[in-house]
């Protein structure tokens, strides 16, 4: 097991696990909007810290959220293929609350995507 592979199977031992559902929105090659489900049964909900307000990733007024989510866990369910995510990009919580994605970044070794999100915003 390399440091890679363990510091993702930490990541599942986490307390406040939740299922969410990662909507990826992308066009075909005649422009048309594509979207694209994807149940995520293991992402971490934190709350948003002051760099991403500091940095104005968030504004103060803002309903946001971070999730952690491992990047295996983001598969493409027709092709299989890694999905890569983008800005503008949904996570839809258990409650049916949709999250926009502002931001997002690899961390852990490059195995954990942190999304920066906002309550309501596609």
């Amino acid at each position: 097991m390399t440091l890679a592979t363990q510091a993702a199977a930490d990541f599942l031992k986490f307390d406040g696990l939740e299922a969410v559902t990662y909507v990826a929105r992308r066009t075909d090659e005649q422009g048309n909007p594509q979207e694209t489900k994807i149940a995520i049964a293991n992402a971490l909900r934190r709350a948003v810290g002051y760099r991403d307000r500091s940095l104005g990733v968030v504004s103060v007024d803002d309903v946001a959220t971070t999730w952690h989510v491992r990047k295996q866990d983001i598969i493409d369910p027709v092709s299989e293929a890694v999905v890569t995510p983008q800005r503008g990009d949904t996570i839809i919580d258990g409650d049916g609350q949709k999250w926009g994605i502002r931001s997002f970044d690899l961390q852990t070794l490059s195995v954990r995507y942190r999304f920066v999100s906002v309550m309501g915003e596609m």
